[in-house]
Formats: C-alpha cells, structure tokens, sequence
C-alpha cells in the first residue's frame, strides 16, 4: 500500500527541547524544560527526526531510548530541504545554541560528508567558540572520496572534536590518518530490536511466496539497477516471486515494468517494519554504503539480509541471518549472477537468531551505554557548571522558520 511521505517537522517541533528522550511520544508537551538542572544535556545534532535517511532514524532512535543519566535534545541542522538550502536552517540552529549556550552541555554532531562538513561543521566550530565538548559520529558511505577531494576541511572539522565514532574499524583507520591525536571509538548504529519473532503473523500463503524487499535510496549507489539485471533470471526459477522497492528515487533511475516488482514509494516505519517481517529477504547490493540502516531494521524484525562487500561490512561477518555477496573483485556480470544465485537459494531463516544478533550487537542500550561512557569522561570540572545550570524558557527562542 502506497502511503505519503510523512510530513516534515517543523524545526519548532524537533529541536532544542521539543523532542527529547523523555518527551518524544508527544514532542509538543514540554517546550520550556531543556535546562531543568537534574540531567546533563547532550544536544543531538543532525537531521530531523521523521524525515527520510538513515541518520534521521539513528536520531530517532536515540531519542526513543532510556539514555543512563543524560537527557537528549535534537538540534536540527535540516530537514527534507538538503544542500544549500538547508544552510538556513543549520545557521539559525547555530544562533539558538548560542543563545542558551549556558543550559547544554555537550553536542554530539552526527555527519555524513561532502557538504555536511560545512553544514554541521558549522555546529562543531560554535560549539569549541563555546567551550563545550564536542563529540562527531561519522556516517557517510563515502567518507575515502569525501577526504581526498577536502583534506583540510575535514581535518579542520575533526580536529576540533574531543572524541570521534566510527561504524568500522575502515572508517576508524581513515580517521586516524587524517587527525592521528583524536579519540576514536566503533559503535553499531543504534535500533529497536522486536521483543518476539513473528512467525506466527505469516500466513501459510506468505511463507510459500517468496518476497524480497530493497530499502533506501532507489538508485545507483545502492545497486538497485543490479537488481533489475538480477530479477528476470530469478523469476524464471521462482515464478512467484515479489520483489518490493521502498525509498526515494534518486539519479534519474525509472522503474522498469517487471513481472512480480513493486515500487512502494517512501512509507513511514510503520509501515516499513510490516513489509520487512512479511519478507524472506532483505536485499542491499550496494556499491558504496557505511552502515546500512535497512539490514538493522531487517535483523530486527527477524528477517535476514544480503548485503555487498563495502564500507563496513565486517560487522556482519559473524551474523548468521546475513548472506555476504563478495564484490570486491568481481565484475558487474557476475555480481549479477551471484546476485540471482543467491536470492533463488534463500530460504525461510530462524527469525529468532537475527533478532538476538541485533539485540547484542545494535540494541539501543547496547548502544546508549557506549556513549554514555564517552560523555562522561568529557564531564570536567568547573569546565560545565551543570549543578548550576539554571531553567529556562524556550517560548523566548521559537520564532523558527519551517524546513519545508
């Protein structure tokens, strides 16, 4: 079932204290509490909760979390408006952080690459202006190209974070090249991991109907056109076979008209999470990734993947529920080829086993624990006079512009 994008916040509804760990089932209810003194702040600054991307799922994830002993706020740098128009709004974030600089005390930024690193690159500057710690998470799939094309714009943003996450030890190597005296640590990306498996929501018509489900960016990093050279040999094994394609079309791709292909649009999580659980595979032959959300989301539902041989992909070397098509050599006729092999030898995984991988790999108290550890060895004495910090009243700050 098609479902409209959902609608994009307004930054009012997503940032600086509107959306938080402890509100975030009705983001409108507080606006005025985000220095109410019992809990250090930690402004999460990134994308808006809601809108499409995997950055915007981590951050919301984040905020569904019971973080130990810290309380998150977004700060919204963009919303569905990306590139240069998003500036914007990332400029009157900076404003407002300034604004109430003494009631947060830690940014933690999340970036992906290219123009990211001057967007909240612009966050990190402001925040060492202010004398706050500053933690980065990276997230882009292309993070090599992005610091061979601006090798002192990314060294002039990384080195002025006191502690950096990687989602790999490739992008962490990467990092230690270009700012050798930061901090690193790996993290998984956080998700909410399904308290039971559901085979008992499959009727005996869905187990015998093999369908495969390709989530993100419908386009060419992420191998979709792989796919479409993969599925007429598959269908002509498995002649009611589905394959459904979820996510936003990118690089002028068109859906070609294929027996047993849907294009589903962009759903919300809801939604989403319904079609993954119902799917005997979740399929991501990408060429370039970092960590892929949708696998997570997968082996959270308990459905297996098949990802590629790029970016982080050792994370999942010890997963069962996830098939590792080698691409590091091959050429695209046999990617292809490999491609169908393994979609038409999938069969019906124990759902129970990717869920339990993802609950001690990618659980969000896994993950909150993880930085947790690191926010705190950035809490220095007479440094953020958190014990001090007084409340205020946001109602004085929300003359916001929309993202949309």
């Amino acid at each position: 079932m098609l479902s409209r994008p959902p609608r994009e916040p307004r930054v009012d509804e997503v940032d600086l204290g509107l959306v938080n760990a402890a509100d975030h089932r009705d983001s409108r209810q507080r606006s005025s509490d985000i220095g109410d003194g019992s809990r250090p702040v930690v402004l999460q600054v990134g994308p808006s909760p809601g809108t499409p991307g995997g950055m915007a799922s981590v951050l919301q994830e984040l905020l569904q979390t019971d973080f130990p002993g810290y309380r998150l706020v977004v700060a919204a740098t963009y919303g569905r408006r990306t590139g240069i128009a998003s500036l914007t709004t990332a400029v009157g974030t900076a404003f407002r952080i300034v604004r109430i600089c003494r009631h947060w005390d830690i940014a933690h930024v999340h970036m992906s690459q290219y123009g990211s690193f001057i967007r909240e690159g612009l966050i990190v500057i402001v925040a060492r202006f202010l004398a706050k710690p500053v933690v980065i998470t990276l997230h882009g799939p292309n993070f090599d190209h992005h610091i061979s094309l601006y090798p002192r714009l990314t060294r002039a943003v990384l080195n002025r974070a006191d502690h950096i996450f990687c989602l790999g030890r490739r992008q962490q190597e990467l990092v230690h090249k270009v700012v050798p005296d930061i901090q690193t640590s790996l993290v998984m990306n956080p998700i909410s991991v399904a308290s039971r498996h559901f085979e008992s929501d499959l009727s005996p018509q869905v187990r015998g109907h093999p369908t495969f489900v390709f989530v993100g960016e419908v386009g060419h990093r992420k191998g979709v056109d792989r796919l479409f050279a993969a599925w007429p040999s598959i269908r002509s094994t498995l002649t009611n076979a589905s394959l459904m394609l979820v996510g936003p079309l990118t690089d002028g791709v068109q859906v070609p008209d294929l027996p047993g292909l849907t294009y589903m649009g962009v759903l919300n999580r809801e939604d989403l999470q319904k079609i993954m659980r119902r799917a005997t595979m979740c399929v991501l032959p990408s060429r370039a990734e970092a960590l892929p959300m949708a696998v997570l989301e997968s082996l959270a539902v308990g459905t297996p993947a098949l990802v590629t041989t790029v970016g982080e992909w050792e994370n999942f070397v010890d997963c069962p529920a996830v098939t590792l098509l080698d691409t590091r050599t091959a050429s695209e006729s046999e990617i292809v080829e490999s491609l169908a092999h393994h979609l038409v030898c999938a069969v019906p995984a124990d759902r129970t086993t990717a869920i339990e991988w993802a609950r001690d790999h990618a659980g969000p108290d896994v993950v909150a624990r993880q930085l947790a550890s690191v926010y705190d060895t950035l809490r220095k004495p007479g440094r953020h006079p958190f014990a001090t910090r007084r409340h205020v009243n946001l109602d004085r700050h929300r003359r916001y512009p929309r993202t949309n």
